[in-house]
């Protein structure tokens, strides 16, 4: 645990928790409300698990254009 505490709201999006954890090198962020109470947290396996389903989505559609239509089509 540090001893500075980060935490995000919940509008914060995917990628920029992912940076913030990046830079201050920790796996769990609180998701805190407007009045300081705390949400939930997010931890960046779930965040890296969404982005890894997202990419993965995007090839399998870049692959069917590929391989239904083709470059020239």
């Amino acid at each position: 645990m540090t001893t500075e505490v980060v935490a995000i709201r919940k509008n914060t999006k995917p990628d920029e928790a992912v940076k913030l954890m990046w830079e201050k090198h920790i796996r769990h962020l609180p998701v805190v409300r407007e009045d300081g109470q705390v949400d939930g947290i997010v931890e960046i396996r779930n965040l890296f698990h969404e982005k890894f389903e997202d990419l993965t989505q995007q090839l399998d559609s870049l692959e069917s254009y590929i391989a239904t239509d083709g470059i020239g089509g």
